[in-house]
């Protein structure tokens, strides 16, 4: 090889190592993604903050109605009682994280996964 040809490779090798860092930046960019995902669809997110809210909040007493006999007259008394509520579970919180945080991981995850079947493959190739 001449030094030309040396030198015009590690031009393209420098060209597309700057692509390809470019591109990883781009996919890291969590925030700037995020950003644009609220801009597209504000409705879903608003409502999904909200949802998520309700979900996290909850009722704090739930009230029922308690009817017992009253030995005195015979005539039924009604009562109300106040119990505190169930409150969402460490599950239910951390099921509504995972599809909170799902779309945002997808492509690393989509990434990481082809990577893993293509080694897979390679290896039962051999």
């Amino acid at each position: 090889m001449t030094k030309e040809q040396i030198l015009a490779e590690v031009a393209r090798s420098r060209s597309s190592l700057a692509r390809d860092f470019t591109s990883v930046r781009r996919e890291l960019d969590f925030p700037t993604k995020v950003n644009q995902l609220v801009r597209r669809k504000p409705l879903a997110w608003l409502g999904g903050a909200a949802a998520l809210g309700w979900l996290l909040a909850g009722p704090k007493t739930k009230t029922r109605v308690v009817t017992r006999l009253l030995p005195s007259d015979g005539k039924p008394a009604k009562r109300t009682e106040k119990e505190p509520a169930a409150r969402p579970g460490l599950l239910g919180v951390l099921i509504a994280v995972v599809k909170f945080s799902l779309p945002l991981l997808k492509p690393v995850l989509t990434a990481y996964a082809g990577k893993r079947f293509a080694d897979l493959a390679a290896k039962l190739a051999r």
